[in-house]
């Protein structure tokens, strides 16, 4: 079965670049600027598949709990847009949180966001955080609030984030402390997200490895 799949994959990888790989078979020289160039595409796309098994593998996950038990899955307030996309929507949503009223509707939106999926308890609740903030909102977010940003901390979507979490079979016991590490990682790798340092670290290590030995990355491009 292994086999089987790792066959596939690598076959609807081939067929998806192919337009690529026949670019590779027709160039005539080798510089290192195309091999650096090459290098980073291929990692782009190791990296877009990696986050398609994480999508599936959370669908899958969501689809089995929802197998388990006949009870109707809760839908998200119609009065609340998500993700979230600047800081006065995230400042009226926390006042949305503390309003009494709307209790019944923030169990339900506790409930549809803990069938979002997951592996383990850090997948959970990256999904969840992704469903709630846009990255561009994220970078405005911060565990305690430094350097001018929001403060996740003392926010009660915290509190939220904590028990939709748990209503996820595969982190049904996860500790606060856990969650709330996550978090704290989910906001400070915002600025990566999309791209922006990411991208030029892969260029700067790409290049540093083309100066310390240029022939060593040929291999690390094509058998990576």
């Amino acid at each position: 079965m292994l086999w089987s799949n790792l066959f596939f994959y690598f076959f609807f990888f081939f067929i998806s670049n192919i337009q690529f790989f026949k670019m590779i078979y027709n160039k005539k020289t080798f510089n290192l600027s195309f091999i650096v160039a090459a290098q980073l595409h291929i990692l782009t796309l190791l990296e877009h598949e990696k986050e398609q098994q994480m999508l599936i593998a959370a669908a899958v996950n969501n689809l089995a709990a929802r197998l388990g038990t006949d009870a109707p899955v809760a839908e998200m307030p119609k009065d609340i847009s998500i993700p979230l996309t600047t800081v006065p929507e995230v400042e009226e949503f926390e006042e949305w949180l503390k309003d009494s009223r709307n209790s019944q509707a923030k169990q339900n939106m506790i409930s549809s966001l803990g069938a979002v999926g997951g592996q383990n308890t850090k997948r959970v609740s990256w999904n969840i955080l992704s469903r709630l903030y846009s990255d561009a909102v994220a970078k405005q977010i911060n565990w305690k609030g430094v350097n001018g940003k929001k403060c996740f901390k003392e926010m009660l979507t915290r509190s939220l984030l904590i028990r939709a979490v748990r209503k996820n079979q595969s982190s049904t016991n996860a500790a606060d402390s856990e969650i709330d590490s996550y978090a704290i990682r989910w906001f400070n790798l915002a600025p990566d997200r999309g791209g922006g340092r990411k991208e030029r670290s892969r260029v700067k290590e790409a290049l540093t490895e083309v100066n310390s030995d240029p022939r060593s990355i040929v291999a690390v491009t094509f058998f990576h």
